[in-house]
């Protein structure tokens, strides 16, 4: 298992990770606060969320390769719970300004290292049991983005009951890149009815929308600046 890491570690150089840690946590009031958002809790474990995701994502990406977007209120608490994070890798926000902005300047940070670097975004605090096949997805994500340099990928998590809570992701058609299979997105839908929510889980075409994302740097700023150029 070691050499298998290691050897994934070398094959991912090119690819980076991006912890979005900015949120302020209102869903779980009052255990999280702005002060300190649930993301810097020990909810689940002694590791707090934030420690869970680096952890996690070291399984494919060396440390130097990992970064943490957060706001400047919270910077201290992500340098206290993350010691070995380079300050060079902390990217502090102004204010939170939701996921667009968050992934531009990340991507633009990114774009400054390497004319070629994959990201892969991450929410600070998901819980995910099994590791080895959350890595597994990963790296097939990044082998697609570097087959096919204009997708935009991202990871659906099969349902598990009719959810109001979530957004969701249909499938569309199955195709093949090497080995491995994917699906084609045919639409997003934002957090449904409970009545709506049956109809998406029953139907078996829709999984929760995991909010991470990969792509190329230089893809999504092209499409930032296409669909959003204000930003």
């Amino acid at each position: 298992m070691t050499h298998t890491l290691v050897e994934r570690m070398t094959d991912f150089s090119d690819t980076y990770a991006v912890v979005m840690a900015g949120g302020v946590g209102s869903r779980f009031w009052p255990k999280s606060r702005k002060a300190l958002p649930k993301q810097f809790l020990p909810l689940l474990g002694k590791h707090t969320p934030i420690q869970a995701t680096c952890k996690r994502v070291q399984l494919l990406l060396p440390r130097e390769n990992i970064l943490v977007v957060s706001t400047e209120s919270h910077a201290h608490l992500v340098h206290r719970q993350l010691r070995w994070l380079a300050p060079e890798n902390q990217i502090n926000e102004p204010f939170g300004k939701n996921t667009a902005p968050c992934i531009g300047l990340a991507a633009l940070h990114l774009l400054r290292r390497s004319a070629d670097a994959i990201m892969i975004v991450l929410p600070a605090d998901h819980y995910i049991s099994r590791n080895d096949r959350f890595i597994e997805a990963l790296q097939s994500a990044v082998l697609l983005i570097r087959q096919r340099p204009e997708t935009l990928a991202t990871i659906g998590i099969e349902p598990t009951y009719p959810s109001t809570g979530y957004g969701y992701i249909q499938r569309g058609e199955l195709f093949q890149f090497g080995s491995r299979q994917a699906s084609q997105v045919r639409a997003f839908a934002e957090k449904p009815s409970l009545e709506v929510a049956s109809q998406f889980f029953s139907s078996g075409e829709f999984l929760w929308n995991s909010g991470i994302f990969i792509w190329h740097c230089r893809t999504i700023l092209s499409y930032i600046e296409e669909l959003i150029p204000e930003l």
